[in-house]
């Protein structure tokens, strides 16, 4: 039986999504530039600072961290996966300025006061998310900056959701917690709403939240296969086929290969995406 999210986050991230994660790094690492991009442009990283990436899963903010922070400066990623933090890892061995570790962030004690931590959607799935941001800000400078990224509605962002969108009638109604639903809970859209998040955060120590939302289309690169084998193992395709009878799930998947048929230009399928980049300061 498939592991949920919202039952056992790290359990989920260790086993389910960690190992398909690792195999769609590239895609991932592409899909994920202008998401990056953001988070660095507001975090505004200086040579010699101190860094963590949580949730760094496989590297790729991590090691634009480690290049803002320069030979001088520390970036520590953080992750709950094994898989993923071995991934990341390896792509960063080779620089003595970075150091990967597999732990909890809402437990996981800093050794040193970061200057700034930053989290590409790696904040949403804490059991408890007050806690998990206490602890951050203990491992914090005086005066540190938070800077992370989180999905705005699932009604802003069709690059998650189109997929599921072209089953259309052969879906299933729903049953159960939507993993849409914007609850309290660990799932991709815990802080769509930016007043919950805002308080939240104040709970937890911050000071001067603010929100920065971007709307923008995010890239798909391969062919037809590569982007079928793609949307099987990251987002919420499986789920929904898991509760396709198993006679419609072929009719099911020629759908979705239509689908990436019809929109594929030149090797790149571009869906609309929004999201909130998030700062805000430990007390100085």
């Amino acid at each position: 039986m498939a592991i949920e999210m919202r039952d056992d986050p790290a359990a989920y991230w260790e086993q389910e999504a960690g190992p398909k994660w690792v195999a769609s790094r590239e895609m991932l690492d592409l899909a994920m530039e202008p998401v990056s991009a953001s988070i660095l442009a507001a975090a505004a990283l200086r040579p010699g600072e101190r860094v963590v990436d949580v949730g760094c899963g496989a590297g790729s903010l991590t090691l634009a961290a480690a290049t803002a922070v320069g030979v001088d400066g520390e970036v520590l990623g953080l992750d709950v996966s094994r898989p993923l933090a071995a991934e990341a890892s390896e792509r960063t061995a080779s620089l003595e300025s970075v150091t990967i570790a597999v732990g909890d962030a809402q437990v996981y004690a800093l050794s040193s006061a970061a200057d700034a931590v930053v989290s590409r959607f790696g904040v949403m799935f804490f059991t408890d998310s007050v806690a998990a941001f206490r602890n951050l800000r203990a491992g914090m400078a005086p005066g540190g900056r938070l800077v992370f990224a989180c999905w705005q509605g699932v009604d802003r962002n069709p690059w998650i959701t189109w997929p599921v969108a072209a089953i259309g009638d052969l879906a299933p109604e729903p049953t159960g917690p939507s993993p849409y639903a914007g609850a309290d809970e660990p799932g991709p859209f815990r802080f769509a709403k930016r007043e919950f998040t805002a308080r939240l955060l104040a709970e937890a120590g911050f000071e001067e939240p603010t929100f920065q939302s971007i709307e923008q289309d995010l890239a798909i690169a391969g062919s037809v296969d590569d982007i079928m084998g793609f949307v099987q193992h990251v987002g919420p395709l499986s789920r929904t086929l898991s509760a396709i009878e198993e006679a419609q799930r072929g009719a099911a998947l020629a759908r979705v290969r239509t689908y990436v048929q019809e929109h594929l230009d030149g090797g790149v399928m571009k869906r609309g995406a929004g999201w909130w980049v998030v700062s805000a300061r430990a007390p100085a």
